[in-house]
Parts: C-alpha cells; structure tokens; sequence
C-alpha cells in the first residue's frame, strides 16, 4: 500500500482523510502480521488488532491521532450478523440487533487500548467498511456516551443502514457532522431494505462514471446508475461495487484529478 497522508486536526470532510481511512478499512481485511508491518510504515507506532468471534478490527496510534477500523463481512459466520435483524437497545435508541451485539463484542478492551493509546490529546477517528462501517458506528456511539472519549470523525464505506428514525435523530444531536457515509451507486450492501433502519451521516455517492456527488446525487443520476451498472460492470455489479478496493481507487482517482 502507498504512503498514508492524513489530517487530523480536519473536522469536515476531507478527500485525504477519506483516503486514509479507505486504505485503513481495507488493511482490517489482512492477517495481524501484513496489518503492524504496514501500519508502522504509515507512521502508527502503536497497533493492536481485535478478533472477537468472527468480528475483526484494528487499533492504530501515533502521537497525533488514533485510528479504528473495523473489517467488513468476510466469513461465512459473519452473516448471522446481518441476518439478526431484531432489534437491540443502544445508548441513543433502537438498532440492528446483529450489529449492536458484534460491536459489544469489543467491550470493555477496545475503550481500554484506546486509553491506552491515548496519552498526548490525540483525536480519535472510526472507520470501516460493510458491516464494519456498522460497528464504527455503534462503536462510536458507545465510547461517546458511555466512554466518554470524543470522536473526530467517522468515514464508513458500503455501510448498511443501522438504527430507528429515533436513534438516527439522536446520533445527529450528538454527531452533528462527523459521519461521512460513502455508498457506489448500485452497492448491493448501502441498499439493503432492513425493516424500520434508515441512514445517517452526509453521503458521498460515487456514480457509475466514477464522479462524486456531495450529498444524494438527483433522482435521475440514480436511476440511470440502475440502468448503467449491469452493462458497464457485468451483471453482478451490485457486488462488484461493494468491493472495498473499488472504493480506495475511486478515491485515489478524485485526489488524483483533483492535484492535475
């Protein structure tokens, strides 16, 4: 993986630190030894990954910032995650209950590395990718109210929808502009109709020219994406723009346009 440049004094949204977590997202899909051996080329002089049941994530800590992500769905067993669509209590409301207990599965040892980790005010940021941008951001939700650590900010990647209406009013109150929600056009994933769970956070929607749209892209841009998709990306391209690889190129390529 390429050099990793991050910003994290930068609150809004920024490009380079959706960049940098995109890669982060990506890097919690590789075994413990590739993850600390890239993670110190990074800059992160601190790394602890988290294997809890099927669930995976990794910590990462330099003197300026502190970086979460969590791995997306990536066995077999993963799916009984997703698939447990009841609902669960969380400390703004009513979620997902898969979710909410994957994330639990991290308590009390991810706020305790964090602690840990955290020794020269750096901020703290939360990533990850499909059902792992799920748990970055019930695991967000957690070390806020029940923590007491602020968080910077959260970039997820292909996230599925999470909460009630009333926990997604809630979490606004309380992340009024931290959460940038990435989505790929047809991402089979972002899409899923899970009964009463709607989406939070400032989306950012890639179209299937590869261009980037700052807030829910006009109906038609979506309705032709729909149309688009099977005959550019083949028939399973519901899929293939859930890729979190896809994701890291389609950022690369804005940066890179962006700096001609």
């Amino acid at each position: 993986m390429s050099d990793f440049t991050f910003n994290p004094t930068q609150y809004d949204f920024n490009l380079v630190n959706a960049l940098g977590c995109a890669r982060a997202s990506l890097l919690a899909y590789e075994d413990e030894t590739i993850g600390k051996q890239t993670a110190n080329e990074w800059g992160f002089n601190r790394f602890e990954p988290f294997n809890r049941n099927q669930h995976f994530g990794i910590v990462m800590g330099n003197d300026k910032m502190i970086l979460i992500a969590f791995r997306g769905t990536n066995e077999r067993a993963d799916w009984w995650s997703n698939l447990d669509i009841l609902f669960r209590r969380s400390p703004l409301g009513w979620v997902h209950r898969g979710f909410m207990k994957a994330t639990e599965l991290f308590w009390p040892q991810l706020p305790q590395t964090i602690s840990e980790f955290y020794d020269n005010n750096q901020t703290i940021w939360i990533t990850g990718h499909s059902l792992g941008g799920a748990l970055a951001l019930l695991a967000s939700v957690k070390l806020l109210i029940e923590n007491k650590l602020k968080i910077s900010g959260i970039y997820t990647f292909g996230q599925p929808p999470v909460g009630t209406s009333g926990f997604c009013s809630r979490f606004k109150k309380q992340f009024p502009n931290n959460l940038f929600r990435f989505v790929n056009h047809t991402d089979a994933v972002s899409d899923l109709p899970i009964l009463f769970r709607k989406h939070v956070g400032e989306i950012r929607y890639f179209d299937t020219s590869g261009s980037l749209w700052g807030g829910k892209p006009p109906w038609k841009v979506n309705f032709l994406d729909q149309i688009n998709a099977p005959a550019k990306f083949g028939g399973l391209s519901q899929f293939t723009a859930h890729s979190m690889k896809n994701y890291v190129e389609l950022i690369e390529k804005q940066i890179s346009d962006w700096n001609k």
